[in-house]
């Protein structure tokens, strides 16, 4: 069963493999992401989305800015101004769902159809027996997908959330104000 998460790839940024990172156009990146994440919306039953107030990922939404792939949480990393370890576009959507809606059997579900969808490959490592609320699945082609759910203190409607981050890469053109 999932439950509301934090984003385990903010901890641990990309990974750092001794695998030289790529060169890409961050466009590209972020298309391929926006893909994702409307194969994913598109799994999501439509009975519990009728009152669905947010937006989905591939309309028009302010621009992400890349982050680095290293671990954000460390000071250095902030302070830094070496490139060489790439970025990552940091993709999400939200959707809100119906109240009363049975938001842990609509999220496992959810996490069954995303990992057989047949628009979607994963590497197999990455899919757990038992998901938990910090389960990250990766696609063969190295996107981090993380499916988890929260109710906001101030509502009774829980929102689903849908984080899909790039792999690392180095931008083919650094985008103004690092933001595409």
């Amino acid at each position: 069963m999932l439950t509301s998460a934090v984003a385990v790839m903010l901890l641990t940024g990309c990974g750092g493999g001794a695998e030289p990172i790529p060169t890409a156009a961050a466009t590209e990146m972020k298309s391929r992401s926006q893909e994702i994440q409307q194969v994913i919306y598109e799994l999501m039953p439509p009975e519990y989305l009728s009152a669905n107030d947010l937006n989905s990922p591939w309309k028009a939404t302010p621009a992400s800015p890349l982050l680095p792939c290293k671990p954000i949480l460390s000071a250095e990393s902030w302070q830094s101004d070496d490139n060489s370890s790439g970025y990552q576009y940091p993709g999400s959507f939200s959707a809100r769902l119906d109240e009363g809606a049975p938001v842990e059997e609509i999220v496992d579900q959810l996490y069954q159809d995303v990992i057989h969808s047949p628009d979607l490959e994963f590497d197999p490592d990455s899919i757990p027996e038992d998901p938990s609320s910090m389960t990250q699945l990766i696609t063969a082609d190295g996107y981090q997908v993380l499916i988890s759910y929260v109710l906001p203190s101030d509502s009774t409607r829980h929102i689903i959330s849908v984080d899909v981050w790039s792999p690392c890469f180095i931008p083919e053109t650094m985008p103004p104000g690092r933001k595409i």
